[in-house]
């Protein structure tokens, strides 16, 4: 039944099975072969100066800590948080802004930590730490903000119940920039993350006989050159393996559609 009969149509089988739905909202694990593509500009690092992070990605609100060595002795150090502002659709154009995150000071031996919350900001592409002293950068690191539901509400109700789903950790380039819905697996529509800092807010209405039934959010892209085809505008349920973003992953929930 595709639109596109010169494409391949594999056949596949369906077990029906009376086991109960998995009724939980979650995030899926980060593909690992989508986005291989995706290469970031080498860290610069003096020489002697090491920057980590205890975790290189994780969602909004989580804990991270920041450890430095080879600093200067006894210098207050600015961490700036390097992130993207702007808009695709607003003739306006976008691009790199900064935020200083702290300020800290560095020990006698030339060492800091600092411990701070992953910050409320875009996902997709990583975002540059610069360890900044008397307006010099001394060493870099990456910290990658990945998606997390915030709300799903109510999580039941007749037809017709409106439900709020709300996403953090959504990218701003044309590859992890937008999530597609579908309900039950019907395409509902999408969303852009961008102008919003990374937040998604979907208002779906529920639909259906009383039960249970499935939420996704795809990973899609944006634009695309070749105008013969819209497959890559549509929610694309082969993300994991054929998705060329920044590894963005998909998101599964669901609604329990009641009598009354």
């Amino acid at each position: 039944q595709s639109p596109y009969p010169d494409k391949p149509a594999p056949e596949f089988m369906f077990e029906v099975t009376e086991e109960p739905p998995l009724d939980q909202a979650y995030v899926e694990p980060v593909p690992e072969k989508a986005g291989n593509g995706l290469e970031m500009p080498e860290l610069k690092n003096k020489p002697g100066v090491k920057v980590a992070l205890d975790k290189h990605e994780g969602t909004v609100g989580e804990p991270v800590r920041l450890t430095a060595s080879g600093l200067p002795k006894n210098k207050k150090a600015e961490l700036i948080w390097n992130t993207m502002r702007g808009s695709r659709v607003s003739g306006l154009g976008f691009g790199e802004e900064t935020e200083v995150l702290a300020s800290v000071n560095t020990d006698g031996d030339g060492r800091l930590s600092y411990d701070f919350r992953v910050p409320d900001d875009l996902g997709g592409i990583p975002h540059r730490i610069d360890v900044k002293i008397e307006g010099e950068i001394y060493g870099q690191a990456y910290l990658r903000i990945l998606p997390s539901i915030v709300n799903l509400s109510p999580k039941s109700g007749p037809a017709g119940t409106k439900i709020q789903i709300t996403i953090k950790g959504g990218g701003w380039t044309e590859f992890d920039n937008a999530y597609y819905l579908t309900y039950d697996n019907a395409y509902a529509g999408y969303m852009c993350a961008f102008n919003s800092e990374g937040d998604l807010t979907f208002d779906v209405v529920a639909t259906g006989q009383p039960g249970y039934h499935i939420i996704d959010l795809y990973p899609g892209i944006y634009r695309q050159k070749d105008k013969d085809t819209d497959m890559t505008l549509i929610p694309q349920l082969t993300y994991a393996t054929d998705h060329p973003g920044s590894k963005m992953p998909a998101i599964r929930m669901g609604f329990w559609v009641t009598e009354k």
